[in-house]
């Protein structure tokens, strides 16, 4: 299991504590979450974890050369 994905506040994921935070000041209309392709497996699990309220689009991909890699993949 990844990492983001463990039990936390009020035994949500990691990632929905750390998106509802992010969504806390309503700035956000849209996310992009990119995973790693191993990462596959979990797929139903990351999209539980994305609170309902918020468009979001999952993408897997490679390994990257970094985060600032990953990002502009994202972009």
């Amino acid at each position: 299991l990844p990492k983001y994905l463990l039990p936390w506040v009020n035994k949500k994921t990691i990632l929905f504590n750390i998106i509802s935070e992010l969504l806390s000041n309503g700035n956000f209309q849209t996310l992009v979450l990119i995973a790693n392709k191993r990462e596959t497996f979990f797929k139903d699990n990351i999209k539980e974890s994305i609170p309902e309220q918020i468009e979001s689009h999952l993408l897997f991909v490679n390994d990257t050369k970094g985060q600032a890699h990953t990002a502009l993949l994202g972009v």
